[in-house]
């Protein structure tokens, strides 16, 4: 439960700081995070972002208390059956690498959340490749740029998947990614 409060407590706040960098409003908060990684926030941006906007996007998150945020790192497939992670493209704006760079200047913490999804937006949840293999590989592939980019800006932590819920099946083979990946 206290999780669905954070989720929504993380919202909340992103959506104020979004609104108060547009608005040029001060901050209104009257509380820290108790413990501010933990309770960092995962930072979506949804279309092209000046750079100073988001400067003040971050500014502003950063008065909340936070040390952390979880950047989205989006990718595609052409359909929930198929092996090609990395054929299309959904999202062009706001890039992770970007973003991190810039939360990371600003002092922040920075992770990425890599999100695979299809040119019509269907959930990575019903991934289920007819060429396990192939998708494996290619999703290797993709992962390994995200992580090399991850490791060259000085993070400590990248997420591997997330929300795969058909492909999980699949545990030797996510065990021999992370292992890979760590190499």
């Amino acid at each position: 439960m206290r999780l669905a409060y954070g989720l929504v407590g993380a919202w909340l706040a992103v959506l104020l700081a979004t609104e108060s960098a547009r608005a040029d409003v001060p901050p209104k908060l009257n509380a820290g995070f108790g413990d501010a990684y933990r309770d960092g926030y995962v930072f979506v941006l949804w279309g092209d972002t000046p750079p100073k906007r988001l400067s003040a996007m971050l500014d502003r998150i950063k008065q909340s208390g936070s040390k952390h945020l979880t950047i989205p790192y989006w990718g595609c497939q052409t359909g929930l059956s198929t092996s090609d992670v990395g054929a299309c493209e959904v999202f062009r704006r706001a890039p992770a690498p970007e973003i991190a760079a810039q939360a990371l200047r600003k002092g922040f913490t920075v992770s990425y959340l890599p999100i695979v999804v299809t040119p019509t937006w269907e959930w990575r949840g019903f991934f289920d490749p007819v060429d396990v293999d192939g998708w494996f590989r290619t999703y290797t592939a993709w992962i390994q740029k995200i992580a090399l980019d991850a490791q060259q800006q000085g993070m400590k932590e990248l997420v591997v998947g997330s929300e795969m819920t058909l492909l999980y099946r699949h545990e030797a083979r996510w065990t021999k990614l992370m292992q890979d990946l760590r190499a």
